[in-house]
């Protein structure tokens, strides 16, 4: 398979396409701490699946407003396993509406399909 259309399939982290190329996965020995950091943050960033085929392959879900809810239904039922994670320290804080009104603007939003 040329680099090209494993970019394709898999998006464009030489790190991530290396592992799916390795027996039992894993990450290339040569890779330092810091290139693992740096291909960590470029994976989980919003648009690093786009033009790729891995999304749809593993069974995201898009054009939906509740795409969260069905690609996570449609990946268990394809024999997928998830944990619920609870760090000490919470990883996210002040992503929801703070108050009455802007709650309901984001249900009119999503109600929408915006």
């Amino acid at each position: 398979m040329s680099q090209m259309s494993l970019e394709k399939r898999f998006g464009q982290s030489a790190v991530f396409v290396a592992s799916t190329l390795m027996e039992n996965g894993g990450v290339p020995q040569s890779a330092t701490p810091e290139t693992l950091l740096k291909e960590a943050i470029h994976v989980i960033s919003c648009g690093y699946e786009d033009k790729s085929e891995w999304g749809q392959e593993i069974g995201w879900i898009y054009g939906s407003v509740t795409e969260d809810i069905l690609t996570g239904f449609k990946m268990h039922a394809r024999g997928w396993r998830s944990i619920y994670c609870m760090p000490k320290l919470a990883a996210f804080k002040g992503s929801a509406p703070i108050n009455l009104s802007d709650r309901l603007n984001q249900v009119l939003r999503w109600a929408l399909g915006s």
